[in-house]
């Protein structure tokens, strides 16, 4: 399965002390999904106290007479960095918030909507646990909590969105809630080398392993593998994170794609996001927040599986984990981590690794090793698909075009689609417009349209491309150029 995205909640911080007025960065969720016409907001503007008073100010609308009271000076200048940062937007001679927020009334509504639909959401969650119980063994409690969450309902968002909006993925999304939830969790999801994937669930103070886990992933990629390291420190160390056992055994729970434990956590996804087109209607519940139907959406569904597992919590059926509380130890990180797995290491992994570790943008160390992987594998297309970015972000712009465009020839002779066809010409395009050449980089963009792309959504964070189609990409850039 072609890994090509990350889907994951970011939570930027938060305290729970009562606070008479909130910072809105500070309770802010971010969720990553498809590439959204409507701008995100830039949040690092409200790191500064006068510009989130301002915004406070206006979440129930305000002109300027009344914001000049609170604001006297410089006003104006920062009323324009707020909108054009897209978190004010100024309607009918008033300033609003630009991004959906939930504090005071609005909150204690939600809450209220939330709690009734998470009693009838319950059963079918109930079912989906004693499924899972029954087919993993051992049955610990904090890593079938793990399963739950990160396996099945924080994946459940394409099936849903498919049902509900006719689409491939929920927009990315930016709001701000106060309160937060006390069972507020999250996922990281982080791409390992074969096309797997490793899933991490985190909350407010259990989010330490994140990082110590993401140093480590070449390793135990290999060691789900059975392959050797060479580097016994490190073994040693992932030894005392609690990961490895004391015969150096993988302790995280692993699958395969396809295998079946993939077919029974996809099998739960459809029950569950057929119990949510049955009982919620996500559509109206916006209008009554005034809200775009998909924005809503995403705030509602996490809110809704917050509620259900505090409900989970109260059923002497299921011992919750206790992650809310700081109580979580380095020996408990192995329960909430998994790995799906799709093919063996290659040629390619210290390339892929090296590649990985730089954020998934090349430097010339990088391009060497993938140029050593094509003397090998010569028709390897993601190495030359990587090798082009790489070149791309070294500024070898030329070099660049050239190995996209052999890419292009190759792949627009297979009978499957491949994304690459498209998406090749697209970096061509980019390449031409950092060289100045803008028509040369129109040329290349409206090539994209005589290839079928599928439908296939691609996401490339570190361009700040998010999941979108080759299509819908090259009409954007035909707009507008690509900048770095």
């Amino acid at each position: 399965m072609l890994i090509i995205a990350l889907v994951c909640l970011i939570l930027n911080s938060c305290s729970h002390d009562t606070k008479p007025i909130v910072k809105l960065i500070d309770v802010a969720y971010h969720y990553t999904g498809s590439s959204s016409e409507k701008a995100l907001p830039n949040m690092s503007f409200l790191s500064d106290s006068i510009n989130n008073q301002i915004t406070l100010n206006c979440i129930n609308g305000a002109n300027f007479k009344q914001l000049s009271k609170a604001v006297p000076h410089d006003l104006v200048k920062r009323l324009d960095v707020l909108v054009s940062n897209h978190i004010l937007k100024y309607e009918n001679e008033l300033y609003n918030v630009a991004f959906p927020v939930f504090i005071g009334k609005k909150r204690d509504r939600l809450n209220i909507i939330v709690a009734e639909k998470s009693k009838q959401l319950l059963p079918i969650v109930e079912i989906l646990l004693t499924e899972l119980k029954e087919s993993i063994k051992p049955a610990h409690s904090e890593k079938l909590f793990h399963l739950l969450w990160s396996r099945i309902l924080d994946e459940a968002w394409e099936t849903i969105w498919e049902s509900e909006f006719s689409k491939k993925l929920a927009p990315s999304t930016v709001w701000c809630i106060w309160p937060h939830h006390d069972y507020a969790v999250g996922t990281n999801y982080n791409s390992i080398l074969g096309d797997g994937n490793i899933a991490m669930t985190w909350s407010d103070n259990f989010q330490d392993h994140i990082e110590v886990i993401n140093d480590y992933l070449f390793e135990l990629n290999r060691i789900a593998w059975e392959e050797k390291i060479d580097d016994l420190e490190r073994i040693d160390r992932l030894v005392e994170l609690g990961l490895l056992d004391a015969e150096k055994r993988l302790l995280i729970f692993k699958y395969n794609y396809n295998d079946e434990y993939y077919k029974l956590f996809w099998e739960l996804i459809k029950k569950y996001s057929a119990s949510i087109s049955k009982h919620v209607d996500l559509e109206s519940l916006a209008v009554e927040f005034d809200l775009d139907a998909e924005q809503f959406a995403v705030i509602f569904l996490y809110e809704l599986a917050y509620e259900i597992f505090k409900e989970l919590d109260r059923n002497a059926n299921f011992e919750m984990p206790n992650m809310r509380m700081n109580n979580m130890t380095q020996a408990d990180t192995k329960n909430f981590v998994s790995l799906m797995l799709n093919e063996k290491p290659k040629i390619e992994d210290v390339a892929m690794d090296l590649f990985m570790e730089n954020d998934w943008k090349g430097n010339e160390e990088i391009i060497l090793e993938f140029e050593k992987v094509l003397k090998y594998e010569p028709s390897n297309y993601k190495i030359m698909y990587y090798l082009g970015f790489s070149l791309f972000e070294v500024g070898r712009h030329e070099d660049s075009i050239k190995r996209l465009t052999i890419l292009h020839e190759k792949t627009k002779l297979k009978k499957k689609v491949d994304y690459r066809r498209a998406w090749s010409l697209i970096w061509i395009g980019h390449n031409y417009d950092l060289m100045g050449k803008r028509e040369e980089a129109i040329k290349n963009y409206r090539r994209v349209f005589e290839f079928n792309d599928d439908g296939i959504l691609c996401q490339m964070p570190q361009y700040n491309i998010n999941r979108v189609t080759a299509w819908e990409w090259a009409k954007r850039r035909i707009a507008e150029p690509f900048t770095k």
